[in-house]
């Protein structure tokens, strides 16, 4: 089964010039966690990443990105809501996920909510970041 993981950005920024991707852009510390788990040389091949930006909504996490700072993404989200919909609703039916795991706050979930079709399983943690941890890593190797 084929598995998604949609990131929320992050305020922290790696300032390196010029275009880099998006997962090594932000460095906040999922961010990190993501780099280290999915995109390593042990690669899980059934993990796709997108990252959820207030800048520029769904984006692949090999989408290239500029350094900036972004003031209130959540309002930037709010107002990219549909976009962002149709975005994952199309990813979605192509890519034929079976499950998606939401690795962000409530705010972003917030977002999504109401894209993702009944039939795909939806994984959210909302505990402490340890509880996340474990539950994220349990999740990317089933």
């Amino acid at each position: 089964m084929k598995k998604l993981l949609i990131l929320s950005c992050g305020r922290r920024k790696r300032p390196n010039k010029g275009i880099i991707r998006a997962i090594d852009r932000y460095d906040g510390g999922w961010h990190r966690v993501v780099r280290k788990r999915v995109f390593s040389d042990d690669r899980i091949d059934d993990v796709d990443v997108v990252i959820l930006s207030g800048r520029y909504g769904l984006i692949s996490a090999d989408y290239l990105i500029p350094y900036y700072e972004e003031q209130e993404p959540h309002r930037r989200l709010r107002e990219k809501r549909e976009e962002i919909h149709r975005s994952l609703r199309k990813l979605i039916e192509t890519e034929n996920y079976g499950e998606i795991y939401l690795l962000m706050g409530s705010e972003f979930k917030g977002v999504v909510d109401g894209a993702i079709p009944k039939s795909v399983d939806v994984v959210f943690c909302n505990g402490g970041y340890g509880e996340k941890m474990s539950h994220f890593i349990e999740w990317l190797h089933r």
